[in-house]
């Protein structure tokens, strides 16, 4: 990514030849604006068309095979980078689906879970991705910020699009999406696996499986480190007592709180707050 104020970019792409594996530092975002072809890498190979999107992770090697013609459009950003507010993204299914889960089970299903956007959804991501352009090249006071904001709503709607999508591909993705969204949103509620498998609409086995493999973690464990998380971003910028910040992320007992705090970050939360803290 060429400006150093931006951890966002875009890249159009208008190829009618192949394209060698490569990787990147960045994380990108491909919508397919026209024409077809292949998406390779290291070791398999999937057709893509006009109205495709998916993401490919930072590292990850890949390239295009292009009988004809490809015309796609590159979303790229550093995610590391990027100091935006996460949480509501993060209860959004389909956000949880496209961009964590997909990738991780797109060699298993072959592909066949990714986005495949509508005329009309095309139509309005390219119209996102001009504005987005429109503002990075642009490069007028306030660009960063703008650019910043097109990218998010590019993320959003992309997200909703997956969430509305009615493949039986994506069905899956979707109902364990639904339940690391509703994880994200219910932080200081009581959470069983019973209630999750309700909510996904999976058996609480299945349930497991599929969520172990995809966060590598239990529901209930991840939920637990979703209220850390979340007590450490407060630790940083609340003045509040150590016992009610506890309690604003479901804690009852702020000694229990303190022994999961140091299990999930090395040390208590008094000295977290000392080393962190911003205010």
């Amino acid at each position: 990514m060429d400006d150093r104020n931006l951890p966002v970019a875009l890249v159009r792409d208008d190829r009618g030849h192949d394209s060698p594996l490569h990787t990147h530092e960045f994380t990108e975002i491909v919508v397919v604006l026209g024409g077809g072809g292949f998406h390779r890498t290291a070791r398999s190979e999937y057709p893509i068309e006009r109205g495709d999107a998916f993401l490919i992770q930072a590292g990850q090697a890949h390239g295009y095979r292009i009988p004809e013609r490809l015309y796609v459009a590159n979303v790229l950003f550093d995610e590391a980078a990027l100091q935006i507010p996460m949480n509501d993204l993060r209860t959004m299914p389909g956000y949880h689906a496209l961009f964590t889960l997909e990738p991780l089970y797109r060699k298993e299903h072959n592909f066949e879970n990714r986005l495949r956007l509508e005329p009309d959804q095309l139509e309005r991501v390219s119209s996102l991705v001009d504005e987005f352009e429109r503002e990075s090249e642009g490069r007028e006071p306030g660009y960063v910020l703008m650019t910043v904001s097109h990218f998010v709503q590019i993320v959003v709607f992309l997200s909703r699009c997956y969430a509305e999508a009615d493949a039986p591909a994506i069905r899956p993705l979707l109902s364990v999406g639904e339940a690391i969204g509703y994880l994200e949103s219910h932080l200081a509620e009581p959470i069983s696996l019973g209630l999750l498998a309700r909510v996904a609409h999976m058996s609480e086995s299945s349930l497991l499986r599929a969520f172990k493999r995809a966060t590598g973690r239990s529901p209930i464990d991840y939920h637990l480190r979703l209220r850390v998380g979340r007590a450490c971003d407060l630790l940083r910028v609340d003045d509040r007592s150590i016992t009610e910040i506890a309690y604003d992320v479901g804690f009852s007992d702020s000694n229990y709180f303190t022994r999961q705090f140091r299990k999930t970050m090395g040390m208590t939360p008094r000295d977290y707050r000392k080393k962190f803290c911003t205010v």
